[in-house]
């Protein structure tokens, strides 16, 4: 995934002036910055929900956005059988530990299960390339590194291409096979090989920042 010379303006607050980045399509990259650096804007690109100036391939993502975007009408299990209902739909909610929830709405569910629904419907879909925006963000610390657990299982039996933007230090050096910092519309750092020194690597670039 090659974005090159990308440039992204909200009025005056430029995002990305001369943006240029090549994603491996079979690893899990995690973006990590402040807040308003431009992480979400990011993704937005690479999935052509909002203008810009410059190139990026063009490749079929699914996308897990901040907010889970369900359906709310629509049950569980008719939610993941909106983007693929040639699957097993039972199959895969017991996978998440979701099957006896199939024909719940979703106004019927916690907070942390409906993230879940939200995770499983987009690796559902096929696709070049994952995009999750914060996709563990208010989930208690057994269900974080549970579905991580899932998000790390479905790389590897598909090697897929996954983007996952976080301000959290724990799930970049948990996930990532590569590690990038973005900042003032550029990348600031970049990390090609997790080791059991990269957290403390990140600790201390950002609190020295």
């Amino acid at each position: 995934m090659l974005l090159k010379n990308v440039k992204k303006s909200y009025g005056k607050n430029v995002v990305f002036e001369d943006f240029s980045y090549e994603f491996d399509d079979h690893k899990i990259t995690v973006v990590l910055g402040g807040s308003g650096v431009g992480k979400t804007t990011l993704l937005n690109i690479i999935a052509n929900t909002i203008d810009y100036d410059g190139y990026v391939d063009e490749k079929s993502v699914s996308y897990v956005f901040q907010e889970d975007r369900l359906i709310p009408n629509l049950t569980v299990k008719e939610n993941i059988e909106l983007v693929n209902n040639s699957i097993d739909v039972v199959e895969k909610l017991n996978e998440f530990e979701l099957g006896e929830y199939e024909n719940k709405y979703i106004q019927e569910l916690s907070a942390g299960m409906s993230r879940r629904v939200s995770i499983l419907r987009a690796l559902v879909h096929t696709a070049d390339i994952y995009l999750m925006d914060e996709p563990f963000r208010n989930l208690d610390y057994s269900l974080k590194y549970k579905l991580m657990d899932f998000v790390k299982d479905f790389h590897k039996k598909n090697n897929a291409g996954i983007i996952i933007v976080t301000h959290d230090i724990d799930v970049a050096t948990y996930l990532a096979d590569k590690i990038i910092v973005l900042g003032n519309g550029k990348i600031e750092k970049e990390i090609k090989t997790i080791s059991k020194n990269t957290r403390e690597q990140l600790l201390k670039f950002f609190i020295s920042k």
